[in-house]
């Protein structure tokens, strides 16, 4: 007869005076802001928010001493070690080394956002088209 394993389960890992007072319902359907500072502005006070704040971009420079360095991409010229290559805000193109044998190691793009419009709901498009 094989030996029978217990499994206990472990204590929940809470931070000391944890409390759920900001969850609402029992069990939690939504969260309650705590903080004093926070009123809410309702439906009409969001939009407002969205249409009416002063859009503060900062300029492109029109001289480019300052900025980082433009450089044409060398993509799998390198044979060995690992490659990033930054595309544009939070995007990376990271190249592996090649292993014995092959013609390149493995390419990874890194990118949280693909397209020209970040939120499903209509949100402005990127400045720089993709």
């Amino acid at each position: 007869m094989p030996p029978k394993s217990v499994v206990s389960a472990l204590q929940p890992l809470q931070p000391e005076n944890f409390t759920t007072a900001h969850h609402i319902g029992n069990p939690p359907t939504g969260f309650r802001n705590p903080w004093p500072s926070y009123n809410t502005s309702g439906f009409v006070g969001a939009l407002r928010t969205r249409f009416s704040t002063p859009k503060n971009f900062v300029p492109v420079p029109l001289i480019r001493a300052g900025l980082v360095q433009v450089r044409k991409p060398d993509f799998g010229e390198q044979k060995d070690g690992l490659k990033a290559t930054w595309i544009g805000h939070a995007s990376f193109l990271v190249e592996t080394s090649r292993q014995d044998g092959a013609d390149r190691g493995a390419c990874i793009l890194i990118d949280p956002v693909w397209s020209n419009r970040v939120g499903p709901y209509g949100e402005p498009k990127t400045r720089i088209p993709t």
